[in-house]
């Protein structure tokens, strides 16, 4: 059982737990980075549609 020292055990636990920091930081400012964009997104199709249909209301 030379392979498994528990002196090497702590660092795999930080290794991993960084990791998954890392990614749940990629996850979380991915799902930011789509809630704007969305929400923008949205915004930019109302905007779009209000102009839109003051154009129409204008020159029916």
């Amino acid at each position: 059982m030379e392979f498994f020292s528990w002196d090497h055990y702590p660092s795999m636990i930080s290794k991993f737990f960084l990791c998954f920091e890392n990614l749940l930081s990629d996850i979380l400012t991915a799902f930011v980075f789509i809630h704007l964009t969305t929400a923008f997104g949205n915004s930019f199709h109302s905007l779009c549609f209000l102009l839109s249909s003051e154009f129409t209301s204008r020159f029916s």
